[in-house]
């Protein structure tokens, strides 16, 4: 797990390390976000096979004033009756 890319939400995206993407996450009640709130509005999932696709609607609430809306994918992989997330964006 100490491995895998991880790319924030920032554009242009770029692939950080763990250590990079908690630093950069350390800092953000310094630049201005003082909460974080998240909602799930809705969710679809698609199976084939040992694989999945799971869409969530989510609804993000910042410093309790600003609403911004999204959708997060996840890849999934079945390993024997466990499902895994392979991916997420």
């Amino acid at each position: 797990m100490a491995d895998w890319p991880l790319f924030p939400a920032s554009r242009p995206a770029q692939v950080r390390s763990i250590p990079d993407f908690l630093a950069r996450v350390k800092v953000l009640p310094k630049d201005g976000l003082g909460s974080f709130e998240q909602s799930l509005r809705g969710t679809k999932i698609m199976f084939f096979g040992n694989t999945a696709v799971a869409f969530g609607v989510c609804e993000n609430l910042k410093n309790k004033a600003t609403v911004q809306r999204g959708i997060e994918t996840f890849s999934l992989v079945k390993e024997d009756r466990d499902w895994q997330i392979a991916a997420q964006a």
